[in-house]
């Protein structure tokens, strides 16, 4: 592995995964994130502060924080978005990165230093997150936190989901307390 990408095995388990899935299979919440994300974002920190999912995610979100933190050498970081993703047969994603644009040019987060993908199934066919620049490609595996830096070095993107969906929890972690959910 590199500097910029981290896996991590086992981070949640089966039961916690099988909560948020269930959570987001009974859920009319569904939000759009823009072009091609149409009714398949959950944003947890939209649901309700006592609401007991939110809850639960921001324990989450807090032991992310800890591996950013431990793992990368950073001292202060905060997430600004934590969400379900739902990716149905034929989704696809194209290389990117977090904060730029392809050229290096900051994109319309570019606060954004690291991001974060816990894949809460492995049910289906594809769906492989792939970094363009270290030809590294990561297989999914139930309850495995990804984690990677928002820049260019960490250009990724998703193979297409063959059969069945993909749900992903993923969040965009920055140093900028004021972009923080919290904040």
């Amino acid at each position: 592995m590199n500097n910029d990408i981290r896996l991590y095995e086992s981070f949640l388990s089966e039961e916690e995964c099988k909560y948020f899935i269930d959570f987001a299979l009974n859920s009319n919440n569904w939000s759009s994130g823009g072009k091609d994300w149409e009714d398949r974002i959950l944003f947890f920190e939209h649901l309700d502060p006592d609401s007991p999912v939110r809850e639960k995610a921001m324990v989450i979100a807090s032991k992310i924080k800890d591996k950013i933190i431990n793992d990368f050498n950073i001292r202060d970081i905060w997430p600004d978005t934590i969400h379900v993703v739902r990716w149905p047969e034929g989704s696809v994603q194209e290389p990117h990165a977090d904060s730029v644009w392809q050229d290096g040019t900051p994109n319309i987060s570019s606060w954004r230093s690291f991001g974060s993908i816990i894949y809460l199934n492995d049910d289906f066919d594809g769906g492989k997150t792939y970094y363009t620049n270290y030809e590294y490609e990561v297989e999914p595996k139930i309850g495995s936190l990804l984690i990677h830096s928002a820049n260019l070095k960490s250009t990724h993107g998703v193979t297409q989901v063959g059969g069945g969906t993909r749900y992903t929890i993923a969040s965009f972690w920055t140093t900028d307390v004021s972009r923080s959910v919290n904040g």
